[in-house]
């Protein structure tokens, strides 16, 4: 996540087994996810 500035101010990311998260075709839409609301984050900080 970035503030204003383009600082780094956050992380998000997933907890869990590893052999869950990392699984041949395990959620691939978690990594967009997590992307996705980083994004958000920031431009609420950018706000």
């Amino acid at each position: 996540m970035h503030g204003p500035g383009g600082f780094v101010v956050g992380a998000l990311g997933v907890s869990g087994p590893v052999e869950e998260l990392f699984a041949d075709g395990a959620r691939p839409a978690l990594r967009a996810m997590v992307v996705e609301a980083a994004a958000a984050v920031s431009r609420e900080l950018a706000s």
